[in-house]
């Protein structure tokens, strides 16, 4: 029995001599830096994990569970923008309505549409993202949201404009039909 735990022990401190690993911890605790390199050969300064930088203008949907994921920095024609995860709430619709309103009470050019997207499941079926696009003083908010698949939900942030989802229709989110 005390070789098993002289493995883990030995296994754990190799881990944590790996670059690797620590750049993955920070990224799922912290807020890992690195450099991403765009297509058109620009670089962007960008941070990966829940304690990235998030705008106090970004406000946040109450009644929704958020976990920063990205930031990433201004770069060569690229605006700075991040996202973040959200969870923990039941009605897409609801929460798109209230954001919404949240965000013309303070203020902001909103936008509500909706979408319909195929799910990649056996057998086919689709979700519908409750979407909320809201710009105030050169700033964009993204709101997207949908219970039917975890990990879909999701509120993005720019410093410019961001273009609207393609296909999507204007209005609040309906019960999918």
């Amino acid at each position: 029995m005390r070789w098993v735990m002289g493995l883990i022990i030995a296994a754990g401190a190799l881990g944590g001599a790996w670059p690797a690993a620590r750049l993955l911890w920070d990224m799922e605790t912290g807020a890992a830096p690195f450099t991403a390199t765009n297509a058109d050969g620009s670089v962007q300064q960008a941070e990966i994990g829940p304690k990235s930088f998030w705008p106090q203008w970004a406000l946040r949907p109450e009644g929704a569970g958020l976990t920063v994921r990205a930031h990433f920095g201004p770069g060569a024609g690229q605006p700075e923008t991040g996202y973040a995860e959200l969870g923990g709430f039941e009605d897409a619709a609801a929460l798109q309505a209230a954001y919404a309103a949240r965000l013309a009470a303070a203020g902001w050019e909103v936008r509500p549409m909706h979408l319909d997207v195929p799910l990649p499941e056996v057998p086919p079926r689709s979700a519908r993202l409750c979407q909320v696009m809201a710009r105030k003083d050169g700033n964009t908010l993204m709101l997207s949201v949908t219970t039917d698949m975890q990990g879909l939900s999701r509120l993005h942030w720019t410093k410019g404009a961001m273009p609207p989802t393609m296909g999507a229709q204007p209005g609040l989110c309906q019960k999918a039909q």
